[in-house]
């Protein structure tokens, strides 16, 4: 068929389960508010990236909150 993954599909069925992972609509959703409160592309893509890996290491698909997000951020931005 068209448009299916086909063996990695399964793949990642057999790994995960039915886990559903929505990073990219975490990354289109915080990257798209970011940019419409006047954030500049670079900054709004680093946001919703930090969002995505959120959404990815979490159970099924909740709500990402601020504190988590400025955790991270804080995290990546002072690394050593």
């Amino acid at each position: 068929r068209r448009g299916r993954v086909g063996g990695d599909e399964r793949l990642l069925r057999k790994v995960h389960g039915d886990r559903q992972w929505c990073a990219g609509d975490a990354l289109l959703a915080s990257s798209s508010l970011a940019l419409a409160t006047n954030l500049d592309i670079w900054h709004s893509s680093f946001l919703g990236s930090i969002a995505s890996a959120i959404q990815i290491n979490t159970e099924g698909n909740n709500p990402i909150n601020l504190k988590n997000l400025k955790y991270y951020t804080d995290k990546i931005l002072h690394w050593k």
